[in-house]
């Protein structure tokens, strides 16, 4: 004769939820100990503080903006290929009284004679001709120094009768001041945004290259690695990461996820089916 057993189930006492017999319970993950703890914060707290000051000097308008941004042969790194220069000047906007809100955003691109025929391509795009915010001039060495040198000391004396401070903008900009300074150029040091570090503010961003923050903000781009496209966009992102609305919209101080990976389609989450109704409703709200 068969007795029907009653087999008691076990129960995980952390998470109160009911397993099979055998089954391996899932555990309560431990707190990290304390040190681990307060050196999260300390790193959090530390990349807080650029951000925090941009978005003061940003709100105060009190500095003219300066983003540089430069290219080399993939080939030899130490050649010098393209300068990239972007202003924003706020005694250029559009009063508060205009109707236009666009920014108004000054932008040059320089590609230096000598190394006019070093093409990159194999390893980075080359985009060298195709500055999307002006006309590129090709300089010789001598004359971009000199021209970078008149255009610094320009905005140098503008900041200075406005009581302002000229701020130097950049992705990663140390590695481009460096580059200068190791091809000649006498750039002096500056005040300093870091938009690289003012990403990774957010201690959950997984990334940081640029093409990819700005794919994540939905900003348009497009022909990167033109330095002087590349000086534009920076300035773009600098304004975008030290605007508090800007932040709220994109959820900024939340969680950032992972972009989608190059090459392959994700249309669960990037696409889908929908009527017209429905997404006149999406974009007007």
């Amino acid at each position: 004769m068969k007795r029907n057993i009653n087999i008691p189930v076990e129960v995980d006492q952390n998470k109160r939820k009911m397993t099979e017999p055998g089954e391996k319970c899932e555990e309560k993950p431990e707190p990290l100990p304390w040190d681990q703890r307060l050196d999260e914060l300390a790193k959090i707290m530390k990349n807080s503080r650029p951000l925090n000051e941009g978005k003061k000097i940003v709100s105060e308008r009190s500095a003219i903006f300066l983003s540089l941004d430069l290219e080399m042969w993939e080939r030899n790194p130490s050649r010098l290929t393209e300068i990239g220069i972007a202003i924003y000047d706020p005694s250029d906007q559009p009063p508060k009284t205009s109707k236009s809100a666009f920014p108004v955003i000054k932008a040059g691109h320089y590609i230096v004679k000598e190394n006019f025929n070093c093409y990159n391509g194999r390893f980075v795009p080359d985009h060298k001709c195709h500055f999307s915010y002006g006309q590129s001039l090709v300089l010789s060495t001598k004359d971009c120094r000199r021209t970078l040198d008149d255009i610094v000391e320009h905005y140098k004396m503008k900041a200075r009768q406005g009581n302002r401070t000229l701020i130097l903008v950049g992705h990663d900009v140390k590695g481009d001041v460096s580059l200068l300074r190791k091809n000649g150029f006498q750039f002096e040091d500056f005040k300093i945004i870091d938009t690289l570090g003012l990403w990774k503010a957010n201690p959950s961003a997984e990334f940081g290259a640029l093409a990819k923050v700005l794919k994540y903000l939905n900003i348009p781009h497009g022909l990167l690695h033109n330095a002087g496209n590349d000086a534009y966009l920076t300035l773009q992102l600098m304004l975008c990461l030290c605007d508090p609305e800007y932040r709220k919209l994109k959820d900024l101080d939340g969680v950032i996820g992972p972009p989608a990976e190059k090459g392959k389609r994700r249309p669960e989450k990037s696409s889908r089916y929908s009527t017209a109704d429905e997404a006149v409703e999406l974009f007007i709200g």
